[in-house]
């Protein structure tokens, strides 16, 4: 299950579970479907940022970022991501499913999240190399 409370010992098991969430076909998905896959998002991209956040202070001894967008392109400058532009894109995906909620806005949302398993799994990845 990919909840906050899941995501607070490791890296492991913040994201991995969630990765899997947008992993499913999106022709022929109903309403209860998509609402499931865009909060297991939602959730997935909140953690995956927090965990970065953490690193970035406990491991290289930066503090939070004011602006969201800069805690990526902070952790791409120190190779903690690969692209800072995809995970700006995983935030403005995530910001409006926030702030403005319809049907279009939704499809759109759902169409934009098969890309981020493979970022969040690369994340993962780098994470570990510097929280083992």
């Amino acid at each position: 299950m990919c909840t906050p409370e899941a995501s607070s010992s490791t890296p492991q098991t913040g994201i991995a579970p969630c990765t899997r969430a947008g992993g499913t076909a999106l022709a022929h998905v109903d309403g209860k479907v998509w609402n499931g896959v865009i909060q297991r998002y939602e959730i997935a991209l909140d953690v995956a940022r927090q965990l970065t956040v953490r690193v970035l202070k406990d491991v290289f001894g930066i503090d939070e970022a004011p602006a969201r967008k800069d805690t990526f392109r902070e952790a791409a400058r120190l190779g903690l991501v690969a692209d800072a532009q995809a995970w700006i894109g995983h935030l403005n995906a995530r910001n409006r499913t926030s702030h403005t909620y319809d049907s279009e806005m939704a499809k759109l949302v759902f169409r934009h999240i098969p890309t981020f398993p493979a970022d969040a799994r690369d994340l993962l990845r780098r994470l570990e190399a510097h929280v083992a």
